[in-house]
């Protein structure tokens, strides 16, 4: 048995993530039944169902809830969730029953956040959004106005003023009906130039880029653009067992967007020479492998372009154990994990 020690992932709405579920080897019996439930505000949903042999699913998770069915006999029943949504959050729990007796459970809870300047912002919270502006521009023909842009499914891009400072006051008034009471200036800052925005009480209909405009004797001399990226942050639990002989996936994600043509990925273990696994040049490269992991480390080469460069490794050894680690390479910049 070997422990796989998890830690918080960030994963960005659309890319796919696996939650752990290994069944010890003594508890694989012909009647096993195992689900994957979802709960949320009190909700419970069968995301994902094993029994009889055969798997079933709700229609919400039709085609984007899948088990590695080859590895079912070796007691994995990892979820593999793709094409991530913002309905998805939630807790999710494996349960395993043997004769209708619950005999093992595992659970991941998938939480909602921000992701703005590099820092992740829990939904229901507060964030600043800065805008500092000199102060020889300040004057009384200033005009300061903050909008977002986002991506809609009717729109390709749909606009929306979120604050204004004009003739030296705020405007609430011509905010959009969305942001009253939750965006506002710090009045004691604009003296010294800080038009910086806060915003209140975070939705997930908030996500998009907004953009601070400054405008003197209506002309545009300054402007800055802050991102708000909606993630999903997934907590496993902190220990999950994986039975020899069984696969396991090792995360990792990278935040930022990487140039595909110089992307390079190096999976390694601490105490070997040569890489557990490679991407470089558009392809995996079996061929640099440490020979005891070549057919049994394999990327998701599927999801590289969604900036997952997890790892899955099969056939569990006890000479698997160690310490992995992921180093993404793009352009003169590496990142590990």
């Amino acid at each position: 048995m070997i422990v796989q020690k998890s830690c918080n992932l960030s994963v960005y709405l659309g890319t796919s993530v696996v939650f752990p579920c290994h069944v010890p080897p003594h508890l694989l019996t012909e009647d096993l039944k195992v689900e994957w439930k979802r709960i949320r505000r009190n909700s419970e949903t069968l995301v994902h169902l094993y029994e009889d042999g055969a798997e079933s699913q709700q229609q919400d998770y039709q085609d984007r809830a899948h088990f590695f069915t080859d590895h079912i006999k070796h007691g994995n029943f990892s979820l593999r969730l793709k094409k991530l949504r913002v309905g998805d959050e939630g807790e999710y729990t494996c349960t395993v029953y043997n004769k209708r007796e619950c005999v093992f459970s595992a659970k991941t809870n998938v939480v909602l956040d921000f992701y703005v300047t590099e820092k992740y912002v829990p939904l229901g919270s507060s964030v600043v959004l800065p805008c500092q502006v000199d102060k020889s521009l300040l004057q009384k023909s200033l005009k300061v106005e903050w909008r977002r842009t986002r991506r809609t499914e009717t729109e390709t891009d749909s606009e929306t003023l979120v604050h204004l400072y004009e003739d030296g006051e705020s405007r609430p008034e011509k905010q959009h009906k969305d942001f009253h009471r939750r965006a506002h200036f710090s009045n004691k800052k604009i003296k010294d130039g800080n038009f910086s925005l806060r915003l209140k009480k975070l939705r997930a209909e908030d996500e998009g880029v907004y953009r601070c405009e400054v405008y003197r004797d209506e002309e545009c001399v300054f402007s800055t653009d802050t991102e708000m990226k909606l993630v999903l942050t997934v907590e496993p639990c902190l220990h999950t067992p994986v039975p020899l002989g069984s696969s396991v996936v090792l995360p990792c994600y990278k935040d930022k967007p990487s140039r595909m043509e110089d992307l390079k990925v190096e999976w390694r273990r601490t105490d070997l020479e040569d890489p557990v696994n490679l991407y470089e040049d558009g392809e995996s490269r079996p061929e640099a492998q440490q020979q005891d992991y070549q057919d049994r480390a394999h990327f998701f080469t599927e999801e590289i372009k969604h900036r997952n460069f997890s790892l899955r490794l099969d056939n569990l050894r006890a000479e698997d154990e160690g310490e992995y680690t992921c180093t993404v390479h793009s352009g003169l910049s590496q990142n590990h994990t």
